[in-house]
């Protein structure tokens, strides 16, 4: 999510700068054109629409981190309880005692 938001940020930069170079922008228009007040704001809010829907996935992305970063990790289980118990603390799937990490889910067991 995070990539695509950044990838339609580039997107829409790459379009201003196109559309100032070439003089063919409704930013340009915004000086220069015999337009309705109404049909130039709908063409800049639609010029924009790659801006708008990146900024919206970044925020996106941003919270998710966040939510993760706040959320309480699984503790590694000890290797004695791996080693006595032979299943994941996390997920219940069969583990060997000498396995660093869950074949299943992938947690940490040592």
């Amino acid at each position: 999510m995070k990539k695509a938001g950044i990838v339609l940020l580039v997107i829409q930069a790459v379009a201003v700068i196109a559309g100032f170079a070439t003089h063919q922008s409704p930013i340009t228009d915004l000086f220069t054109s015999d337009e309705a007040g109404a049909a130039l704001i709908g063409k800049l809010i639609g010029y924009f629409i790659p801006a708008i829907v990146g900024i919206i996935l970044l925020r996106k992305a941003a919270k998710k981190e966040r939510e993760a970063a706040a959320e309480p990790s699984a503790a590694p289980a000890s290797s004695a309880s791996v080693a006595s118990s032979g299943v994941c603390p996390k997920c219940g799937a069969k583990v060997e005692p000498d396995d660093m990490f869950c074949v299943n889910c992938g947690v940490k067991l040592h």
